[in-house]
């Protein structure tokens, strides 16, 4: 029997055929949406510092972020984002989510994305971020962040 379960990774309609069993080796009919990718956390968003020959760091953004610094991130110091498939972001220039704010950005393809800024080290190297008023969102600004996957924003309670 050939089930051909849709993956909950990848929402293109990617099916997967063959008979699956479950841990106790039982013939699964269905496949629960709790799979791994949507009970484990995982990063989806990175945030690069440097420029597109020499990156300096790299920070894996797991959850929304109140403030970067609480996270151990300089503020200031984003050039670039790397955003997987089924993530989204949105920046604001201060801390607890104020000041300016960028467009609410997602990545509907199969392949990771990367967003940069119209200048700095990354420049018009990706999709440039603009603000909510259409305007070039400025590089190295960022002080909070909120964080999306499939449309639901990512929380963790004193982080977020």
């Amino acid at each position: 029997m050939s089930s051909g379960f849709q993956s909950n990774y990848n929402d293109s309609g990617y099916t997967v055929g063959n008979d699956w069993y479950d841990q106790n080796n039982t013939l699964v009919t269905t496949i629960p949406s709790r799979d791994i990718y949507t009970t484990t956390s995982q990063v989806g968003v990175y945030m690069l510092d440097g420029t597109i020959s020499n990156t300096t760091l790299w920070f894996p953004i797991f959850c929304s972020l109140s403030n970067l610094r609480n996270y151990g991130i300089p503020n200031d110091s984003d050039d670039a984002w790397i955003v997987f498939p089924g993530f989204g972001f949105k920046i604001y220039d201060n801390q607890n989510y104020a000041g300016d704010e960028s467009r609410l950005y997602t990545n509907t393809s199969n392949n990771p994305v990367l967003f940069s800024f119209a200048s700095g080290g990354f420049s018009n190297k990706g999709t440039n971020i603009y603000n909510i008023n259409n305007n070039l969102f400025l590089y190295g600004k960022t002080h909070s962040i909120r964080i999306y996957f499939r449309g639901t924003e990512i929380t963790i309670n004193n982080l977020s």
